[in-house]
């Protein structure tokens, strides 16, 4: 009996260095929990072509905005692009605009049409140029997308490219009349109007 006692805190021992504990285990498991929450969004931003879309679904979000908020109030709505310091601004009427009451004369004064914040692409994102139709295209200034009260605008091709990939580009369609405004690979020409769209 001596024997066996002697012989099973061996065993213990023994057993405890063939693995992990839990607690060991868990501390491992959160650790590279939290080195992924870091690393994992900051791959992406790196990545030019998730940049470059990211870029162009949030215009073509906003402009599908401006569109519809012009047909549901009756009222003009629309975008300013500059296109020398690749950044844009939507221009809402004064009346939908969040007023302090307490700044209220501070107000009184406004245009018909008030400027939000302008909204800078990031550095490596840029504006290549917009076709506004007819052989118009704006490449070195600034151009403002209208829709009237019914949410109609002439149709335009806003082309973004990314600066590191020479043909990495994307183009934000806006139809004239209806539609969806969208994002396709590449420069693409000015949408034409169907059927469907009338």
């Amino acid at each position: 009996m001596p024997q066996q006692r002697a012989l099973m805190p061996q065993r213990r021992a023994g057993k405890r260095q063939q693995g992990f504990t839990l607690i060991e285990l868990l501390v491992v498991i959160a650790l590279l929990g939290i080195m992924g929450r870091i690393i994992i969004p900051q791959l992406g931003a790196s990545v030019p072509f998730e940049e470059i879309d990211k870029e162009a679904q949030a215009l073509a979000v906003k402009l599908n905005f401006l569109r519809s908020e012009s047909r549901l109030r009756a009222r003009p709505f629309g975008m300013e692009i500059d296109l020398t310091r690749h950044r844009y601004r939507m221009k809402i009427p004064a009346e939908y605009q969040v007023q302090d009451e307490d700044r209220r004369s501070e107000y009184k004064d406004l245009p018909e049409t008030e400027d939000l914040d302008w909204v800078y692409l990031p550095k490596m994102v840029r504006f290549e140029y917009v076709d506004l139709g007819f052989g118009e295209i704006a490449s070195t200034r600034s151009t403002t997308l209208s829709f009237d009260p019914q949410g109609r605008t002439q149709a335009k091709v806003i082309v973004f490219r990314h600066e590191s990939e020479n043909e990495l580009h994307r183009s934000v369609l806006v139809p004239a009349i209806a539609g969806e405004i969208q994002v396709e690979k590449g420069k693409k020409p000015l949408p034409k109007a169907n059927d469907y769209d009338f």
